[in-house]
């Protein structure tokens, strides 16, 4: 755990498939309107890869479906996770 400007952040290691880590935070009030914003936020600060829940900026996109936003310094699109990650 790590406290940030923002409050507590839980970073967790991936286990399944994914080289990489899941990010939170601990508390229930956040500076961005959605997960969409804080990966643009972080991608920019931290120079990474974020993947993040696409909706509502997709909204034609079924919520089940395996396709994540995936954001970077280069820019945004959809990504359909492939099925061997197990995500």
């Amino acid at each position: 755990m790590y406290v940030s400007r923002y409050g507590e952040l839980v970073v967790e290691p991936q286990t399944e498939g994914i080289e990489g880590v899941g990010i939170q935070f601990k508390s229930g009030s956040v500076p961005w309107a959605s997960s969409a914003a804080f990966a643009r936020e972080a991608a920019r600060e931290l120079d990474c890869i974020v993947w993040c829940d696409p909706l509502p900026y997709y909204p034609d996109l079924d919520p089940l479906a395996p396709v994540v936003l995936e954001v970077d310094r280069s820019g945004e699109r959809l990504f359909e996770v492939p099925d061997d990650i197990g995500w």
